[in-house]
């Protein structure tokens, strides 16, 4: 796969190339579900992001598996681990950030827009 225009290629349950308060935004849409351990994840925002940065995630609560279509052969492989409650994303936020707003899609699922949104920032010391 070719990486144009990216700057930094790494593991979000580390962020061993990323240094400690030296983002203002993190992003993170629809990805925690692919992470193995996404508190981990969480935790390595907290450490990067700037002192009044802001973090916003989506991450889906109701949506189908996926990710299995890129080793049909080799279940240890499959990438698709997760889904999220409000509650289950609120819990592993709380320790490092303070809540700004949390919604989500109550209408049948459709598509990706039945991810929960969370806007995070205010770092917690």
């Amino acid at each position: 796969m070719e990486m144009q225009k990216v700057d930094i290629v790494d593991d979000m349950m580390v962020l061993n190339k990323i240094p400690d308060n030296s983002v203002d935004n993190i992003f993170c849409c629809d990805a925690l579900e692919h992470v193995p351990r996404p508190w981990d994840a969480i935790k390595q925002f907290y450490r990067v992001l700037s002192p009044g940065g802001v973090v916003f995630l989506t991450a889906p609560f109701i949506w189908h598996f996926h990710g299995h279509e890129l080793s049909k052969d080799d279940w240890t492989s499959r990438i698709d681990f997760w889904r999220f409650t409000p509650s289950s994303l609120e819990s592993m936020c709380y320790k490092y950030f303070q809540k700004i707003e949390c919604g989500w899609d109550l209408n049948p699922p459709l598509g990706p827009q039945d991810s929960q949104i969370w806007r995070c920032g205010d770092r917690k010391s």
